[in-house]
């Protein structure tokens, strides 16, 4: 597969059939993290891993350690400055300047109001001259439109309900005002709609009352979304935004009395809720989950149980797909032509096809007719770019390429591989790569009939040409006396 090693804020389609859910999978690693709930979980899309840090952990203690799931192992990140330990802190990912931003808390003793943040090798404090009242269990999420954290609500000092709206774009915290907005409420869950450009809030409660309220934040104004059909009401429920379909998951939960918890998983498409079939983790709240863009799978770990806390890590699959296919195999001189499929939601952004050539040391000159752009690997290879524009609705793409006459390219790889980029938040995303072996050119085999073959002079006999493999010009000895008629006629009357 094409890899451009420069390009590494990425997110990776994954192949997956399309239809409402996949099944959860649960995950196993030689390293767990610690039985825990009320962590938070940010997925780094630079780096391709899940950042998790903090929560309660087994007999109420506080835990302040962070761990990263690179979708086959856990492992530990120890770094000599950290944040408290806390739980009920906020975390989003920054894609623009590339860290996780960890904000507030409870520490065991009191509600925090710091502002962290975690660029893959160590964390840092963040000081800003105006920043949010001290509170846990609030919602955040990234507007990668914007290039700011939205955090929303939570639980102050006192333990009442806050209903204020706050962004971080990196220097300044922000308070933004709404003439409506979600009740007082904590222990929501919120996720960035990169599709539709809007901040989802989902759930949460008051201490006394549950809410399977959906709100979303454009920048200015908070909105209340109908939908007849929802999750039922709950906290400690949690959320994540798959950009590449379009959709947004929530599982988990638990009600007002943390009696009843939930283990089922809801989409939300931007216009209704829909109910994911298929298996389950067990039932929990207070649980992390983010969406893993480079796999495609909806990362789950931990939470409470009814009679436990718990360390299980849980993946589920993507519901749609960008692939590339071939629809004409390649041949040496001839026209190749391959199909992109990509979902709805990438309508509108911009694309460009990477079709690349691979060479033989043996054959260290360009190969005629596909000009190089400077990259090369071990193998040496060739790539140019076709041409470019923007995805429509039909969610389909159909890209032909011409092989150069050359047979040399005869069996070499050839491989051809989409990309789609979001203007708005500055994403990538790649497709499955089609790679075939360009077919030689083969001999034509002359073969030909004639009608009538006897007759009368004068007799007019039609020729048909039945020769394969494509001949493109014929000779014909109509008196067979070896003067030889060249011709573009296959099917000549002499």
């Amino acid at each position: 597969m094409l890899r451009i090693p420069t390009l590494t804020v990425l997110a990776v389609a994954t192949l997956t059939a399309t239809a409402a859910a996949q099944g959860w999978t649960q995950r196993s690693s030689l390293f767990t993290p610690p039985v825990r709930n009320n962590s938070s979980a940010a997925y780094d899309v630079n780096r391709g891993a899940m950042t998790a840090f903090g929560g309660q952990g087994a007999g109420l203690t506080v835990l302040g350690d962070t761990w990263e799931w690179n979708g086959i192992a856990w492992g530990q990140r120890i770094t000599p400055v950290q944040p408290a330990a806390r739980w009920g802190h906020g975390m989003a990912f920054d894609a623009r300047r590339g860290r996780v931003v960890l904000f507030g808390g409870y520490d065991g003793t009191a509600m925090r109001s710091d502002t962290w943040e975690w660029d893959g090798f160590s964390w840092q404090a963040r000081a800003a001259a105006t920043q949010p009242p001290a509170r846990a269990f609030a919602g955040m999420a990234y507007d990668a439109l914007r290039g700011v954290a939205v955090m929303f609500g939570g639980q102050d000092a006192s333990q009442a309900g806050l209903a204020d709206t706050w962004e971080w774009d990196g220097t300044t915290w922000t308070q933004r005002s709404s003439a409506n907005a979600p009740s007082p409420r904590w222990r929501h869950a919120m996720a960035f709609d990169d599709v539709r450009y809007e901040t989802l809030l989902f759930g949460g409660g008051d201490g006394t009352t549950v809410s399977n309220e959906l709100w979303a934040w454009n920048g200015s104004t908070w909105t209340l979304k109908s939908t007849p059909t929802a999750p039922s009401p709950r906290w400690d429920v949690a959320m994540a935004f798959d950009s590449a379909c379009g959709n947004a998951v929530v599982f988990g939960g638990a009600d007002a009395t943390w009696a009843n918890n939930a283990a089922d998983a809801w989409q939300w498409d931007g216009a209704s809720w829909t109910q994911l079939a298929g298996t389950t983790p067990p039932a929990r709240h207070s649980a992390t989950l983010a969406h893993d863009a480079q796999r495609g799978q909806f990362v789950a770990f931990g939470g409470r149980d009814a009679t436990a806390f718990r360390n299980d890590t849980w993946e589920l699959a993507t519901a749609c797909s960008r692939t590339m296919s071939v629809v004409t195999a390649p041949q040496v001189g001839s026209t190749a032509a391959f199909r992109f499929d990509y979902p709805g939601a990438a309508a509108g952004h911009f694309y460009f096809h990477l079709v690349a050539g691979h060479q033989p040391l043996t054959y260290p000159v360009p190969i005629p007719g596909l000009t190089s752009i400077g990259l090369s690997r071990v193998d040496l290879f060739n790539i140019y770019l076709q041409p470019s524009g923007l995805l429509d609705a039909s969610g389909s793409n159909l890209l032909n390429v011409g092989i150069p006459p050359d047979n040399f390219l005869a069996g070499l790889p050839f491989d051809v591989q989409t990309v789609d980029f979001n203007f708005f938040t500055n994403t990538l995303y790649w497709a499955n790569n089609a790679e075939v072996s360009i077919a030689p050119v083969i001999p034509p085999v002359a073969s030909f009939t004639a009608t009538p073959t006897s007759g009368t002079l004068p007799l007019v006999v039609q020729f048909t040409d039945t020769s394969t493999n494509a001949p493109t010009s014929w000779q014909w000895d109509f008196d067979n006396d070896g003067t030889v008629l060249l011709s573009v006629s296959c099917d000549p009357v002499p």
